[in-house]
């Protein structure tokens, strides 16, 4: 009688295979890979779209490789707990649409490789893709200044002046401005500057491309009429991305009640804002009037407006520095009135004894004045105080008022002059981008540019002020010409910066020859003696004598400290060196003299700078101290009280 068969018991294997299916593992592996196959590929489109570094792909892959055996633990985990509510068909369609999904991805992302690759192949011989990858890459910056761009950032536009009065712009001015200075102080409000958003009046651009250029979600525009006692302001907030009104007000006020609208002004926008943007802005709390008197902000007014297309124009400052005083003389407690009078006396050229009892009194009256700090700096300037001056521009930096940037005049009279070029073409550039449209920005970026060697962009930003209603730089033009050996064309353009006196005098020969020297050193030491004839008339002429402040011949004084040097006659330019010094007293330098010495620093100038006699000039000059305190210049090393330069 056979014995009846008998099943093998199941081994370690079976049982542990029954294990793996009964809790879906592998299902669960199989979604995993799908999903980081899905993942993988979609940051390897995004990589594409926003140029990111090949690296981030390499992290991506490294820890999806090492989460699938996180995945199989946890859905042993998953089963053991017999929490198994997902069905086998559920998990398989899922993974089928994350495989289908992530092919798809792909497909995508190898077509954006390609696209790439097709445009950076023939550019070099292709102009057409030149400018389509320049196309794709202005877009792609566009879209990343678009993204940076803060919600709570407005800017305003000068208001149109609907008086049916041209003589009344200056009040439509005024209210734009006035609420520049109102928002400025709402905490967490980013708002552009005066001189930003006024670079626009008179152009025919589009609101998106100011806010864009400005950096700023929000325009607000608005219009001005006035009949009799009485004012109306109409104000629209515009989104700067559609370009559509948001929110839009009209208020009727007396004149006597100008304050108060400003005010009530403020506060419905900062309210708008709050409704519009969804951001947690504070309350408008108000702020104090520069001044009670009518009368006297009215003449304010008048100055600021004029001052917009007055430039270094001796006789319209003038008029502007007397409305100014007529208001200080009605209100001596009008502390923007007498600080701004300082800044225009700057600006035209007078002395630190002549601008420095208005600056001091703007600061007695108001010490946390902005503009009357930057004023105070131009003072510490003319008297070569340089350590002064940089603490007086740091304290306006950081208590920065929108009406007036400092950055680029912080570069300019005092950076550039002790030879932290570097870092004064950095704020510089950052003035230039927070007021693009302002055109004397755009000139000291292509100034700075030029004195570093740098002549493409130098000549890229001349040409951008000059574009914005600027005169073109002929000094930009003529160092990038002379550095390319375009010896002729550096000359004529050298010329176009002499005063009048110097090309009525046969000057012009003179340069010519000086130019024509440099590239023949057969030529220099005829060509030096002639410069030195130029410049015994140009320091003994009855104009430069006869002239209020500011030697009409200084820039041109400094340009010869180059044509010396470059020459190899640096006993010469030490001479006029020193010349300059002696004879541009603390009593009568303007800050455009102290600004020129940044001539010092340009390349031209090595030989001048590494003489030991550099030692001497620096101390003469007060540096010494300044670069003891903050640092060398470039390129050189202070060590035991002595300057070295590279």
């Amino acid at each position: 009688m056979s014995e009846p068969s008998q099943e093998p018991a199941p081994g370690p294997s079976a049982s542990t295979w029954e294990a793996i299916k009964s809790r879906k593992v592998v299902q669960w592996s199989l979604a995993y890979v799908a999903l980081a196959y899905t993942l993988l590929h979609g940051v390897e489109l995004l990589g594409h779209a926003f140029e990111w570094p090949v690296m981030v792909d390499r992290v991506v892959t490294v820890v999806l490789i090492a989460g699938l055996p996180v995945a199989a633990l946890i859905a042993w985990y998953h089963g053991d707990r017999a929490q198994q509510r997902v069905s086998g068909m559920e998990i398989a369609l899922l993974t089928v649409l994350l495989a289908v999904g992530g092919s798809v991805l792909w497909m995508l992302a190898r077509s954006a490789g390609h696209a790439t690759a097709s445009e950076a192949k023939p550019a070099a011989a292709n102009p057409a893709a030149v400018t389509q990858q320049s196309a794709v890459a202005q877009a792609s910056a566009r879209a990343a200044a678009a993204a940076a761009i803060p919600p709570a950032s407005i800017a305003v536009v000068p208001f149109a002046n609907l008086t049916g009065e041209p003589s009344k712009e200056y009040f439509s001015d005024g209210m734009a401005e006035e609420l520049i200075n109102s928002l400025a102080n709402v905490p967490g409000l980013k708002v552009a500057s005066r001189i930003s958003s006024f670079a626009y009046k008179g152009r025919n651009t589009d609101i998106r491309e100011i806010a864009r250029q400005l950096g700023v979600a929000t325009i607000l525009e608005g219009s001005v009429r006035s009949a009799g006692e009485r004012v109306r302001v109409t104000v629209q907030l515009i989104n700067a991305d559609t370009g559509f009104h948001v929110w839009s007000q009209s208020y009727d006020h007396k004149y006597a009640d100008l304050f108060k609208l400003q005010d009530d002004l403020a506060s419905e926008i900062v309210s708008a804002l709050r409704a519009n943007i969804h951001t947690d802005l504070p309350q408008y709390a108000g702020q104090r009037p520069p001044t009670q008197n009518l009368q006297a902000y009215d003449l304010f007014l008048r100055a600021m407006s004029g001052a917009n297309g007055a430039g270094p124009d001796l006789p319209a400052m003038e008029k502007l520095r007397a409305l100014l005083q007529q208001a200080t003389t009605l209100d001596p407690g009008f502390a923007l009135a007498w600080a701004w009078n300082s800044i225009f006396g700057a600006f035209e050229g007078r002395t630190a004894a002549e601008i420095e009892p208005n600056v001091r009194h703007a600061l007695e009256l108001d010490p946390s004045l902005t503009i009357a700090h930057e004023g105070l700096a131009l003072v510490s300037v003319m008297r070569r105080d340089w350590v002064q001056a940089d603490l007086e521009f740091r304290t306006a930096l950081t208590a920065a008022n929108p009406v007036y940037p400092v950055r680029p005049n912080y570069a300019a009279f005092v950076l550039a002059p002790v030879g932290h070029m570097h870092e004064a073409l950095h704020e510089a550039l950052e003035g230039q981008r927070a007021a693009p449209a302002f055109a004397p920005f755009a000139g000291i970026v292509a100034t700075l540019n030029s004195e570093l060697g740098r002549d493409a962009e130098a000549i890229r930003f001349d040409q951008k002020a000059t574009e914005l209603g600027a005169l073109s730089y002929a000094g930009v033009r003529s160092a990038a010409a002379a550095r390319a050996g375009r010896t002729t064309e550096a000359a004529d353009l050298a010329v176009q910066e002499l005063p009048a006196p110097m090309r009525d005098r046969d000057g012009a020969q003179v340069i010519r020859d000086v130019y024509a020297a440099r590239a023949d050193p057969a030529r220099r030491v005829t060509a030096v003696r002639e410069l030195a004839g130029l410049m015994d008339k140009v320091k003994n002429d009855a104009s430069a004598k006869a002239a209020p402040f500011a030697d009409p011949f200084q820039f041109a004084r400094f340009s010869a400290l180059g044509w010396y040097t470059e020459l190899g006659a640096l006993d010469s330019a030490y001479a006029l060196a020193d010349q300059i010094v002696s004879d541009v007293p603390d009593s009568k330098a303007s800050i455009f003299e102290r600004a020129n010495w940044a001539a010092l620093w340009t390349p031209e100038m090595r030989a001048f700078r590494q003489d030991p006699r550099f030692q001497g000039l620096a101390t003469r000059l007060g540096l010494m101290e300044y670069w003891q305190q903050n640092g060398p210049p470039d390129e050189c090393d202070v060590a035991g009280g002595k300057l070295i330069c590279r």
